[in-house]
């Protein structure tokens, strides 16, 4: 293949449910689904596992005479994941077609009954593509490799299984890409379809329907109408005495190989459609014969995905949706799901992904019906135990239905938006609060702690931690990394750090509002965004074991008055004091080299700020201290004039010099005393002396500078 293209998909039926319209495009739409070209080396995923076609002798035996006017549904790999579609077989002149075999693409063959062998002759044009021109289909060998021998398909009693895959080329701007890629095709014979009516149109498309469980269907095939998806088992639960079947609105009908522009697939679900709007587990009315049922939707129907994120959904009304089933679902005998995914469980209502070598899981979200979500340290699935390590990406995604959360130690990542939205939950217990410090949020969203504490207060939740409901929180001896482990805690009161803290993560405690102080303990090196939006935050004392402040540290932190900066700090990064408007003074220990951009931006309340450096701070631009240019700086004596000439500094219109006194703290023994005021000579001053400006205050075991306005 001289170039491989990577083209945009086609946005397959993009109808709000108000304007389903343009389906007269039908036929064309669903044939020219798959448009993104693909290169033929790729993993074969389960290609060495696959067991040998059986001998023509084996499957003649078991061959059916005809197989014209079958329908089948097709299980393939594309690249490294699992699709499905389906083919119907009809009469040609010289042999059969199999129509849509080649995603959608109709493809010649001819079949013997005597040996049981469907043969699809390759290197052929198989159809015309409006975009890309000609497709041509080629066979895929296990090496990753295409060429033109025939592609033979082995018929034993209702399944088909092939010797080799199929690749379908196209030539585009003079180069060659390829456009479909189908390995490990495997097929049953369908034993059910689905009708319905898109506008005054009808349609069929046939399944495949087992029942796994005495209540419980699975259908494969639901999604492939309408795009070729991934492959899903949709499950359908059903009540014997009732008569009645109920489609869960949390399992995946299936998503688009297309994207929706950013990369990421849109997923459908199928809902009733009302007159009030969309209604979550389509019900379905039951009716049996001996040898069959029909399983027949009791509204109107909606298939569609998520448009914004925000349950506004795109997609199209099904009317007089029907699953006709070619046995009695009552009385049938439980089998054997032929469609099991071993790369996926489902443990007490919990979905999970398998790493079958590592023997690990990852949570990708529940059924409809778990509202108390307690995930457990490990599951048991085919025959194997599996570490729960993960939570996926969008894995609770919107999910209205949790209520409670419980997360074991095992678990180290929480992916992307894992509970964005998830925005009834209302309780999170924490049993081991180290193993809850060490997982890694991706985001803020990825924490559920944010859904307990919405915006109203009356609506607030509750945190457990080993069992009791608690505002305040003291982190174990031993922790020496905190991420986004308290992000939207909203309610937290106060919280204490260990000794062993070495890292403050990114908004570690962001959203905090009822947090008004915490000590940082000497030893912490790294602190990120981490008190975001902290707006009950009045005070903060930052070590000198600190170096950077890495960014937007106390961003937003409205009623932040007092802040200690110790000797040791080199860098006041990006928008770390932005919008802390209710400081008044702030001095910026000798040690700062540089203040980056928009570090004091809004900090409209300052009317004196020291700095201790003879060198000025680097300032990456003027206008750095724009919303507050009237406040007296004070600076070392010998280098007002630095400060003059200073990038950003020089715009002061009051620079004073002092005198440095080199002293960083003062020591007391006696913890008992009062408070007392040193100027910065460290000299003591009585409180009846004291004249506006800056003084060292000792009180206690706590020593701070401040601005004191006259007694």
């Amino acid at each position: 293949m001289k170039k491989i293209f990577t083209l945009a998909l086609l946005a397959l039926f993009t109808m709000s449910i108000t304007a389903a319209t343009g389906f007269q495009d039908f036929n064309k739409l669903k044939r020219e689904a798959h448009l993104q070209l693909k290169n033929a080396s790729f993993k074969m995923g389960k290609a060495e596992k696959q067991s040998a076609p059986k001998t023509n002798a084996q499957a003649a035996s078991n061959a059916p005479e005809s197989i014209v006017g079958k329908s089948f549904i097709t299980v393939y790999n594309d690249t490294k994941e699992n699709f499905n579609g389906f083919f119907n077989v009809s009469a040609d002149n010289d042999g059969i077609i199999l129509e849509g075999f080649a995603e959608g693409y109709d493809v010649k063959a001819s079949y013997d009954a005597a040996t049981g062998t469907i043969t699809i002759p390759t290197g052929v044009v198989v159809g015309t593509h409006s975009k890309y021109g000609d497709v041509t289909i080629h066979a895929l060998t296990s090496e990753s490799k295409y060429d033109d021998t025939v592609i033979k398909g082995t018929v034993s009693g209702n399944t088909v299984t092939f010797d080799k895959g199929l690749y379908g080329t196209v030539v585009y701007q003079g180069e060659q890409g390829g456009l479909i890629v189908m390995n490990n095709i495997s097929t049953t014979e369908a034993n059910a379809k689905m009708s319905f009516t898109v506008q005054t149109d009808n349609y069929e498309c046939p399944l495949q329907v087992t029942k796994t469980a005495e209540n419980t269907l699975s259908i494969v095939g639901i999604n492939t109408m309408f795009m070729p998806g991934y492959f899903y088992n949709v499950p359908v639960t059903f009540d014997t005495t009732a008569k009645t079947a109920i489609l869960k609105t949390e399992s995946p009908i299936g998503h688009a190989i297309s994207t929706n522009g950013t990369g990421v697939k849109n997923i459908y679900y199928m809902f009733n459609s009302t007159a009030d709007g969309l209604t979550r587990n389509p019900s379905f009315s039951v009716t049996t014969t001996d040898n069959g049922s029909v399983i027949s939707a009791k509204s109107d129907l909606f298939l569609g995905y998520d448009a914004n994120g925000a349950g506004s959904y795109n997609g199209l009304i099904l009317n007089n949706v029907k699953f006709d089933i070619d046995y009695n679902i009552f009385t049938q005998e439980v089998t054997e799901d032929p469609y099991a995914d071993p790369t996926s469980a489902t443990v007490d209502g919990i979905t999970y992904s398998l790493d079958n070598d590592a023997k690990t899981a990852e949570v990708t979200g529940c059924l409809g019906s778990v509202s108390d979500l307690n995930i457990p340290a490990s599951i048991n699935a085919n025959g194997n135990v599996y570490a729960v390590i993960s939570v996926a990406e969008r894995a609770f995604y919107a999910n209205r239905t949790l209520r409670t959360i419980r997360i074991p130690a095992s678990v180290k990542t929480v992916g992307n938006d894992a509970f964005r939205n998830a925005s009834n939950v209302r309780s999170l217990y924490i049993a081991d609060l180290a193993a809850w410090c060490a997982i890694e949020f991706y985001n803020g969203n990825a924490n559920p702690l944010y859904n307990v504490f919405p915006t109203l207060e009356k609506n607030w939740g509750k945190v457990y931690i080993n069992g009791t409901e608690t505002t305040e929180v003291t982190v174990p001896e031993g922790v020496t990394k905190i991420g986004r482990s308290f992000y939207g805690f909203k309610a937290m009161t106060s919280i204490t750090l260990p000794s062993t803290l070495k890292e403050l993560g990114d908004q570690a405690f962001a959203n905090c509002t009822k947090l008004t102080t915490v000590t940082i303990p000497d030893g912490v090196e790294k602190i990120g965004s981490s008190f975001w939006s902290c707006e009950g935050l009045t005070e903060i004392s930052v070590p000198g074991s600190v170096k950077t402040l890495s960014g937007s540290t106390f961003y937003g932190c409205r009623n932040l008055k007092t802040v200690t900066l110790a000797k040791g700090l080199e860098t006041i990064g990006r928008m770390t004091f932005s919008s802390c408007r209710a400081i008044e003074t702030i001095t910026i220990p000798s040690t700062v080299k540089a203040i980056e951009l928009m570090a004091f931006y809004g900090c409209t309340g300052i009317k004196e700020i020291t700095s201790l450096n003879t060198v000025p701070p680097t300032c990456a631009t003027d206008g750095m201290f724009e919303d507050f240019l009237t406040a007296t700086l004070h600076v070392p004596a010998t280098s007002v004039d630095d400060y003059k000439a200073a990038t950003s500094w020089k715009e002061f219109t009051n620079i004073e010099g002092i005198t440095p006194t080199g002293i960083d703290g003062i020591e007391n023994d006696n913890v008992n005393t009062g408070r007392v005021y040193y100027n910065l000579q460290g000299i003591k001053v009585s409180e009846n002396n004291i004249t506006p400006g800056i003084y060292i205050i000792h009180e206690g075991a706590k020593t701070t500078k401040a601005y004191v306005n006259a007694k």
